[in-house]
């Protein structure tokens, strides 16, 4: 029988450690099934972990300040490119404090490449569209942080990108284009004359600002000179100067570390987000064989790290194991206790934290435990909706167990 845990945030921890009566709580629902093992649902460090009360110390501006931003990225394969995860993450993040109003942060338009979108916020566009993608091993393209492109030779397009107001009601003030910035690119001009674009090529962005909170954005992509041929687009952050947590979601469906090490405007990217917090999914899909190399893993691992390190030396990592799962639909997958070993290793070697949803969910073969309660897919590999939800409930649980500790502690 299914019954509900509640998981507090931040303004219900904050009044409990500080003994201060709290006029408005913000608890949420977690659905509780038998064969989830919610007494190890939290975060576990290894190595040094001094790094992670440098990240909780800007928790702390943005909690007790009502200042400062957060920004978080998330990387991984289908399991974020689908959106829910992610979304259930925002969703808490926007709540762990009344008041909290930050930024979308960094999306791509999946629509353009003929591929699922996130539902909470909509593409439209004209022109046609070539994409590429970082799982395309036979084909050379340019790829940035996203994992993804859009390119069009038509001389005239337009984009426009909304956001759902019923999810949550995101406007922006800045949005960085990420795009090729040579000379034979198309200019970027705005679809509205309040829009002011300003371009940085050696940055890799054009960037577009409003003096006006606005939430929905449209782009045309002009020919201005004889030289522009083309347009190549990575993805668009859409920012604001409120205090909060932006939560930038990074997946492409079949995505393995290896994928993300072809993308080599990855750095540059990185370096425009400037994150805090990196947050590794990626693993489904490289043990999704019968001949998984633990040490081949860990290696690409290592690669893509100091990849993202070369321009966040201090950024704090959080690797979350794979879910059980089965190969080709028949046959249980024991890659994945070797996964979530090889990635405690690196947590090591990292001073990283490990949440092992590979265990918390059930381990071994629980996967078809989750198809029976209706939270998997018949794949044996991909989370339903309902999945997805409770998976992004019991990571927000474990990241608030962690940062309760540091508030604790500063009492």
């Amino acid at each position: 029988m299914k019954r509900k845990k509640w998981l507090f945030t931040i303004s219900y921890i904050i009044s409990l450690v500080s003994f201060q009566a709290s006029a408005q709580d913000y608890p949420h629902e977690i659905d509780e099934y038998p064969f989830i093992k919610y007494e190890l649902n939290k975060l576990t460090f290894y190595g040094d972990s001094s790094g992670f009360e440098k990240l909780f110390n800007k928790f702390d501006k943005v909690v007790y300040d009502g200042t400062e931003q957060v920004d978080i990225i998330h990387m991984g394969g289908s399991h974020i490119q689908a959106g829910v995860f992610s979304a259930q993450m925002r969703k808490h993040l926007q709540t762990i404090q009344p008041g909290l109003h930050s930024y979308r942060g960094l999306i791509f338009p999946f629509r353009m490449a003929r591929t699922n979108n996130p539902s909470n916020y909509g593409v439209h566009f004209t022109g046609s569209w070539e994409s590429c993608r970082n799982v395309e091993k036979k084909r050379s393209c340019t790829l940035g942080l996203t994992g993804i492109s859009a390119t069009t030779y038509t001389p005239s397009t337009r984009i426009t990108v909304s956001f759902d107001q019923d999810y949550i009601p995101y406007d922006y003030q800045s949005v960085k284009v990420f795009h090729d910035t040579d000379t034979s690119s198309f200019t970027v001009v705005p679809g509205d004359s309040s829009l002011q674009v300003v371009p940085y090529p050696e940055l890799g962005y054009t960037l577009v600002t409003t003096s006006i909170p606005q939430d929905s954005l449209t782009l045309h992509f002009v020919k201005t000179s004889p030289s522009q041929n083309h347009f190549t687009l990575y993805g668009l952050k859409f920012e604001t100067k409120d205090p909060g947590f932006a939560y930038h979601a990074i997946g492409i469906n079949g995505a393995s570390v290896p994928s993300y090490l072809r993308c080599n405007l990855l750095p540059l990217h990185t370096q425009a987000v400037e994150p805090e917090l990196i947050i590794f999914s990626i693993g489904i899909n490289d043990a999704y064989t019968t001949k998984f190399s633990p040490s081949i893993f860990k290696q690409n691992y290592r690669d893509l790290i100091k990849m993202i390190k070369s321009v966040s030396p201090d950024v704090s990592i959080i690797f979350t194991t794979n879910n059980d799962s089965y190969y080709k639909r028949r046959y249980t997958n024991k890659n994945g206790e070797k996964v979530k070993e090889a990635m405690i290793e690196l947590a090591k070697e990292h001073n990283a934290a490990v949440w092992d949803l590979y265990t918390i969910m059930g381990g071994y073969n629980s996967i078809a435990t989750w198809e029976s309660y209706g939270l998997a897919k018949y794949d044996k590999i991909h989370f339903t909706s309902r999945g997805y939800v409770l998976a992004g409930d019991l990571f927000f649980s474990a990241l608030v167990k962690a940062y309760e500790q540091h508030i604790t502690k500063s009492y």
